[in-house]
């Protein structure tokens, strides 16, 4: 199912809900007055008018309960605020009840003057259950569709990891990589037969570790740099002279998981596309840094922004993974400033699925 046809559902179940139980709701206010007062004209104004008015609060509820769910995924925070709430819900629920009174009933009576007693107090406590209840279900009905909705991200997850696997054994067994890289070891052979020994043996290492996690939808940050490490030492066999990199990583972030190969694509557009604008060579910077809220991944490298970056196959892959795993939780900036092209990653870690595994 889409992402916006769920949504339709959803929203059309929530309206279900909403009709059915304001129904018995109301049924069983109308009975309970039928039987205790005559159901004058008067008596029909106030209770459509204080409906209305519970009605309408509720909503508002409904926003700030929207911006709560969004920001705090804990159910024991939801019982606190939802109680705490409904509380205020019925205070002002109770007041225009009693301002309606005065209005409909005893208009000779002032609203504001109406001793705010005991019985006051009671009546705000009992009229609480009413959005307490509403609070719960919209709670739960959120909840119930934020497991399903997960669910259906870690399905779609392992079947972009499978892909991206896919899409990496691709790059791996891709005769224009092999061969340039044949190539070169084809030439060390006979100038340094040791470095040529060094490239095969860092080729195989690549391949190695690339199948090693076949089966794995994310993995740590140290991993991810191991693999992209050996990638860079092929590729510098390769350029030689031509390709220069640093790697900068914080070890805070090394424990923390990433979708698998997600910086792949993002370093062999940098080099591809820097040799690219700069024959003679270039720099390239590999830097992860992580604060208490967000994880920053960096690729940089000399040069300027090509129009392959923007269409090309390995930037919308990296972005529809990132917002797969991440919905609404990541930022992704691609840029050309004072010389250097940078492609950069923000990953919230307030997130439950990104948590550094040592906390």
């Amino acid at each position: 199912m889409s992402s916006t046809k769920r949504i339709l559902v959803f929203k059309w179940k929530y309206w279900q809900f909403q009709l059915f139980g304001w129904s018995l709701y109301l049924l069983n206010e109308i009975s309970s007055a039928w039987n205790a007062i005559n159901f004058n004209q008067g008596f029909a104004l106030r209770f459509i008018s204080t409906f209305a008015v519970l009605y309408a609060l509720l909503e508002l509820n409904r926003i700030f309960y929207r911006q709560i769910f969004n920001r705090i995924a804990n159910p024991a925070v939801y019982l606190i605020i939802a109680s705490i709430s409904s509380f205020i819900c019925s205070f002002f629920w109770r007041e225009i009840r009693i301002i309606l009174d005065a209005v409909f009933f005893n208009p000779e009576v002032k609203w504001i003057e109406i001793p705010r007693n005991f019985e006051y107090l009671s009546g705000i406590i009992t009229g609480t259950w009413v959005p307490f209840v509403w609070s719960i279900l919209y709670f739960g009905i959120k909840y119930w569709q934020e497991l399903i909705s997960e669910r259906e991200r870690a399905q779609k997850a392992i079947v972009m990891a499978q892909q991206a696997q896919l899409q990496m054994l691709r790059y791996q067994l891709n005769p224009h990589f092999l061969f340039n890289s044949l190539n070169s070891v084809q030439a060390l052979i006979h100038e340094n037969p040791d470095q040529a020994d060094d490239m095969i043996a860092e080729l195989s290492e690549f391949l190695r570790l690339t199948l090693r996690y076949n089966n794995r939808v994310n993995i740590s940050v140290a991993e991810e740099i191991e693999i992209t490490k050996k990638y860079l030492l092929i590729e510098k066999i390769r350029y030689e002279e031509r390709l220069n990199y640093t790697i900068n990583v914080d070890e805070e972030a090394l424990a923390i998981e990433i979708p698998c190969f997600i910086t792949q694509p993002l370093v062999e557009n940098s080099i591809k596309h820097g040799l690219y604008a700069n024959p003679n060579g270039i720099e390239l910077k590999f830097i992860v840094s992580v604060t208490t809220t967000e994880l920053s991944i960096e690729v940089a490298n000399t040069g300027k922004l090509s129009t392959g970056w923007r269409i090309g196959v390995g930037y919308k892959n990296v972005k529809e993974r990132l917002q797969n795993s991440y919905p609404g939780k990541f930022r992704f900036f691609l840029n050309e400033s004072e010389g250097l092209v940078t492609a950069k990653i923000l990953i919230s870690l307030l997130d439950e699925k990104t948590q550094i595994h040592n906390n």
